[in-house]
Parts: structure tokens; C-alpha cells; sequence
């Protein structure tokens, strides 16, 4: 089993969906670049539109802040 392989007993993550209105409307808080969802990735992601930052959605709620913020 590699890393990137889910454990044969784990149970199978929830699709993501964002509504399309809502997607539209959201940037990037860092560059202001137009905000788009990679669901294929793990963990589920929206990505700004130059694929330099990328924001994790966890529990179905994109994390927009940093886990240890340097402030």
C-alpha cells in the first residue's frame, strides 16, 4: 500500500460540491485570483487560478487561514 492508497477498510471520502454561484464570487484573500475546485485531489481543494495556492477543504469547508499562522 502506498501513501497516496486509502486503507482497504476506510470508508470512501464524500464527494465535494460547491455551489456554482458561490464558487464564482471567490478569490484568493492572498493574490485576489478567481478561485476553482480540484475535487480530485486529497484532500479536496479550490486552487487560485494559477495553481500557486491552494486552499484545503476539510469537513466540506475550505481552510482560508494558515494552521499555525506566523502572526
Amino acid at each position: 500500500m502506498t501513501k497516496n492508497e486509502p486503507r482497504p477498510d476506510a470508508p470512501a471520502p464524500e464527494p465535494v460540491h460547491l455551489d456554482p454561484g458561490t464558487l464564482a464570487i471567490l478569490r484568493c484573500p492572498r493574490t485576489l485570483q478567481p478561485l476553482h475546485l480540484d475535487a480530485q485531489s486529497d484532500p479536496p481543494a479550490l486552487v487560485a487560478q494559477d495553481g500557486s495556492i491552494r486552499y484545503p477543504i476539510v469537513d466540506g469547508i475550505p481552510v482560508f487561514v494558515p494552521s499555525n499562522p506566523g502572526v
